[in-house]
């Protein structure tokens, strides 16, 4: 997992980059003269170029369908989410410009033989699934069947996922 933004002093090139599943996070401010990042967008606010405005369409999205981590547009005016698993390159002038990441990595279920059935994936989950919850120390457990998966294992082995 990884974020960073790389700058090269000899080509005056910028290079950014996010993890394929957006573990970590990178926030930006595009400004006519500012471009401002972090991890977390309390970083980006206390800078005085940025605004604390809200961001009105967000919030009637986030109210009616509740909370949309995978978007470009955050809580804020103006403050953005780099898409995970891409990357951008450009010259230190054209990161002031409006700018679309290159998706590096995409993931897609293969529905190709067999398409999503609501009914199957329930009889998969009974059948792989010791107990959908179970509770642990630190909140709930899920215990998979190790002989079901592997049906050549000799011996039952419960996994604990918490």
């Amino acid at each position: 997992m990884w974020t960073f933004v790389l700058y090269d002093s000899e080509t005056e090139e910028l290079l950014i980059s996010r993890d394929r599943f957006g573990i970590k996070p990178l926030y930006y401010y595009q400004g006519d003269q500012y471009f401002i990042f972090g991890s977390e967008i309390k970083a980006l606010l206390k800078h005085p170029s940025v605004t604390k405005e809200p961001n009105i369409e967000y919030y009637k999205l986030f109210l009616k369908e509740g909370s949309k981590d995978h978007l470009r547009e955050t809580a804020f005016k103006d403050i953005y989410r780099f898409e995970c698993a891409s990357f951008l390159k450009c010259k230190i002038e054209e990161i002031f410009q409006p700018f679309k990441e290159t998706v590096f990595w995409s993931i897609q279920p293969n529905l190709v033989y067999e398409p999503y059935d609501e009914v199957k994936a329930s009889e998969y989950t009974k059948w792989y699934y010791v107990s959908s919850l179970m509770p642990s120390g630190s909140g709930y457990a899920l215990m998979l069947r190790w002989d079901r998966l592997y049906p050549e294992a000799s011996i039952v082995h419960l996994l604990c996922i918490s």
